[in-house]
Order: structure tokens, then sequence, then C-alpha cells
């Protein structure tokens, strides 16, 4: 791999930008091929340390996020949405959780966009990304499940209590359906965690056919006549550059890669002409049907540490599918350990339980800042009413988790809702102090829609903004070969082209997108639009 210090070379085949977990495994897979020279451009540093430094939950080094913002304006809520600005990308932080999304999920993609993106079709494409020791596959990315020796008591006390309130246990949540707990799939080798950059990126770093370019940030894409022909950049070092391309390919997240078309003028004509920007393509879905899985936390003690040093901590889940929906799962509940206090042993004597909402109706919009269309993004969530019902419902189920037997028996002590500014962020009104403890036992009703509200986060699973579909009119983004309507020789492959909601934790849907237009770009026409 040649490490771009100098000015990029004039052209190049393939312009990958974003270096997250898309980014390098599609910079990987496509120089790979042998007949194409790729660039991978990425905004923040490429630091083999930073994967070390952020090695337990929730550590981000100063300077490596990106400093976003989203808002809900129905709450009256707004919370910090951390994505990480490096080689490597989120992957490098995140918790380490290896979950696909449920079949039913990626059918009614399948349904809305076009069949290769069903549930069957994608198990290839599953089975090169995973190396799951547990099923025998052989990819790219470790995957395990902690063992009943390596769990803590807090988590087999969470699938204990489950099993009380009637949950069956599923020993493969990639393959679960329906109502299910059990361990979680992980992203390890052995206890140390597997990020996209050590799994596809370090691996071609000897290529020829592989440039990175860090520290420098896409400004804008570059078209002429209704085709991409590049990308400008900015950097401290080299300044104002531009790298022209055969392909040019957006791998930056669901905000960004937005973001970029955006700034390019592409776009809702009514919204590029209110910042003062030239339309050069009418697009209005991009930075449209964003979702997350909204989350809240409920943090309490234990009347004893009851647990050691925990290396892989998000262990247990329980995914819930009410009994007069469509089968599907509709929450989330998971239990650890309170990572923030690390590594203070205080840790092990407080737990986290986390209910989060899969499918909510509500979704969000990226939108420029008209003022300053260069400056931080604007991301704003519609959540229903529906969907903070929904949403109190789960907490009250894990509320009621707490007053099983196998919880009691821990001590649990002192719950209490997290509220937005206990993430940074900003609320209205205060919250109960602690939740009611009557006769020792939690109350599962105890806390009211308002107080869910001023608690409710990120779960930090954006997906969607660039999203796939056929009909650009009804506001799709990309067709079912990652093509930008409208553009040719831009594609977009990270989770911003998902148009329906994955129940899941968003790392594997991130290179299953990657690995998907990968065989696409290698196994097409070159310059097929």
């Amino acid at each position: 791999m040649t490490r771009v210090d100098q000015p990029a070379a004039t052209r190049h085949h393939t312009v990958v930008v974003g270096g997250g977990a898309a980014g390098c495994a599609l910079a990987a897979r496509l120089s790979a091929a042998g007949d194409r020279t790729v660039l991978l451009i990425e905004a923040g540093s490429d630091d083999a340390t930073l994967a070390q430094r952020m090695a337990a939950p929730g550590r981000v080094p100063p300077g490596a996020a990106w400093q976003l913002t989203a808002r809900v304006p129905a709450w009256g809520t707004e919370y910090p949405l951390p994505r990480i600005r490096a080689v490597g990308g989120t992957s490098l932080v995140q918790g380490g959780v290896a979950l696909r999304g449920l079949p039913r999920d990626y059918d009614r993609w399948a349904e809305r966009a076009g069949p290769d993106w069903g549930h069957e079709r994608l198990l290839p494409v599953f089975a090169r990304i995973e190396a799951d020791q547990d099923t025998g596959s052989t990819g790219a990315l470790g995957i395990r499940r902690g063992t009943r020796e390596e769990r803590q008591p807090l988590h087999e006390a969470f699938l204990a209590g489950c099993a009380e309130l009637g949950t069956p246990y599923c020993g493969n949540l990639n393959s679960q359906t329906g109502t299910g707990a059990g361990p979680v799939p992980q992203a390890r080798r052995g206890t140390v965690k597997e990020t996209a950059r050590g799994a596809y990126l370090d691996p071609a770093r000897g290529r020829s056919s592989l440039a990175v370019l860090p520290l420098t940030r896409a400004t804008r894409l570059l078209v002429r006549d209704g085709r991409a022909v590049g990308v400008e950049t900015t950097s401290a070092e080299r300044g104002r550059e531009r790298h022209l391309a055969d392909q040019v390919v957006l791998t930056a997240g669901a905000v960004a890669s937005a973001m970029l078309l955006l700034r390019s003028g592409i776009g809702d004509p009514a919204e590029l002409r209110a910042a003062g920007l030239p339309v050069v393509a009418p697009l209005v879905g991009v930075g449209t049907r964003v979702r997350d899985h909204p989350a809240v936390w409920t943090t309490f003690g234990l009347a004893s540490g009851h647990g050691r040093p925990d290396p892989l901590w998000f262990q247990v889940m329980m995914r819930h599918a009410a009994e007069d929906g469509d089968g599907l799962p509709d929450f989330a509940l998971e239990m650890y350990h309170d990572f923030r206090l690390l590594p203070a042993p205080t840790a092990l004597r407080r737990g986290v339980l986390t209910a989060s909402l899969l499918a909510p109706g509500g979704t969000g919009r990226v939108r420029l800042d008209r003022r300053r269309p260069q400056g931080t993004p604007l991301l704003e969530f519609d959540y229903t009413e529906k969907d903070l019902t929904d949403l109190h419902s789960a907490v009250a189920f894990g509320h009621g988790l707490l007053r099983t037997y196998a919880l009691r028996r821990l001590g649990v002590r002192e719950p209490r809702l997290v509220s937005v500014a206990g993430h940074g962020g900003h609320g209205t009104g205060p919250l109960p102090r602690a939740i009611p403890l009557p006769g020792g036992e939690v109350e599962p009703c105890s806390v009211a829609p308002q107080d869910v509200a001023r608690s409710a986060v990120t779960a930090h699973h954006l997906h969607g903004g660039c999203p796939m579909g056929p009909d650009p009119d009804r506001g799709d983004v990309v067709d079912e070969r990652c093509r930008v309507h409208g553009v040719e020789n831009l594609f977009v492959g990270d989770t911003g082209i998902a148009p329906t909601p994955i129940r899941a934790n968003t790392h594997l849907l991130a290179l299953c997108a990657a690995e998907r237009l990968g065989d696409i770009l290698t196994h097409g026409p070159k310059d097929s639009n």
C-alpha cells in the first residue's frame, strides 16, 4: 500500500470516500481485484494506536469524534451522536456486537428495492464477512459468543430472569425470528475486539493498487454533464486538491454520505437553493428516512461486586416480539456493568439495563445548516406518540425483569433512569432521583412516559439517509446496484442505503453493504450506471 503524503495522482479508477467500516471493507475488496487503483479518503487519522485506546467501551480520545447531535422536537431533547473520525470509523469504538439483522428485515428490503437484497441472497455475503467459530464460516471478521464460564453473574441473572418471564433461549441471535434471549455474537478473536480496519484494510496494505489519504476532508463531488468524475478535498497539509476517478463511491455513513451529496448540489432543490447551492441533480430523498433505535438507560446498584473484569462486556440480549404485532421483535433489552465508570472497580458494583425500540415509526432527516452549508449538519427525528408509548412499554418490561428472582438475588437497588443530560445532552424537566422500590421490588410502571422521553438517546445504530429503491420521485436515492439516481458513476455503499428498518446493531450491515457493492463493481461493467 502507498501512503499518500504528497498530492494524489491525477486519476484513480475508484475513489472511496469515508474510511469507516464500509470504506475499509470496500477498499480492500476492490484493490484485490488487480484491475484498478483505489484511493481511500478519510477525514480522520490513520493511527494504529486508536483501536487500542478505544478498546474499552465508550472510550473516545479527544478530537476523534465528529461533534454531531440529534434533536427530537416532540420530546424536547437534544443529545450527542458520536461518530468516529478515523480509519476504521465507529467500528473502533462500538462494543463489538456482530448482529446481522433479522431475515425478515432483509426480505422487506428486497420487496422495496430488488431481490438481490433478500435474506437468502445475502447469506453468502454474510458468510464471506463472518469467521464465526460457532457456525464454521470462514470470512474476514472473527466472531464468537461468550461461554457460560466467561459470563458475569449479572449476565447469567439476565438470562435466568428472561426465562422467568417466559422468554425462550436463543443460542444464535443471528438466526432469531421472534422473541428470544441469548448470548450476543461479538466481533472478536479470543478477547480482542475485531475492527474493519484490522480485519479488512490492514491485510491489504501491501498492495500497490491501494492508497490511503488520511486527515483529508471531502468537500464536494465533481460532477460534469451528469457524471461523477472525482472528489474535491481539503487538508491542513496540502490544502485543496482534486482526485479524478472513473468511479466515486461514498462510504462515509448514514449522515456524512448524505451530507456530501447535499453539499455537492445533489438533493432536494428547495433545500439546496435555500442554502445558496446550485442544483446539480434534483433528488428529494437525500438525507431522509434516517433510522435509529431510541434507547433508555436504567442504572442500578448491586449488593456486592458480583463480577470481575470483563473483556467481552456486552454479552447478553433479549429481543421481544409483541403478541399482537407482525411477529418481528419490537424492542431489545441488554444488561451489562456500567462501563462509564471504568477503570474504577465501582463499574462492577453498578449495572445498566438498556431498552431500545427496534422499528420506530418516526424517522430522521439530515439537513444542511443554511447559514454554513460546510458546517455541522442538522439531524432531527420525528418520533411519534406511538413510538413513545412503545418505548415506555419496553422500559416497563425491563423494570419487570429487575423484579425477577434471578435479579433480586443479586441485590438490585436504587434503579434510576439516566436523563438525556446524563449523556451530555439537553432535555426539559427533571427526572425522579430513583425508581420506587416498594417491598424491595422494582415497580414496573413507576416511570411516566414523559420521563422516558427525557431519557431517550441514540443506540448508535444509524441507517438510511440514502435509501434504496427504484423511484427517485418517491424519495429513493440509489437503485438496487447502489447507483445514485440521476448521476452516472456515483455509488453509495454504507448503512445509508437501507430503505427499511434493520432490527440490529449496524456494524455487519455496513460490511454487508460494502461487500455487496464490491460484488457489483468487480463483476459488472466498470463504468456502467
